[in-house]
């Protein structure tokens, strides 16, 4: 859900942390698609953290997103 952070726009999105058995912590977060004038508002978008959007037959949807660590 979009919202409102210390005076500036924030666009719906995902928080998330990550880390491999020898990496350091990934902390980042992933956008959608679907909102590419909420995106565009938002201090911190990055095209590359959009996820992967498909409409399943079920009327579901699916998201995909890689994340990429590097070893410490």
């Amino acid at each position: 859900v979009p919202y409102y952070f210390a005076g500036l726009w924030r666009a719906a999105h995902i928080h998330f942390k990550a880390q491999g058995p020898r990496t350091q912590l990934l902390t980042s977060q992933m956008f959608f698609p679907n909102d590419p004038a909420g995106n565009a508002r938002d201090f911190r978008f990055d095209p590359n953290l959009l996820v992967n959007m498909r409409r399943l037959s079920d009327g579901s949807a699916e998201a995909a997103f890689n994340i990429v660590l590097r070893t410490a």
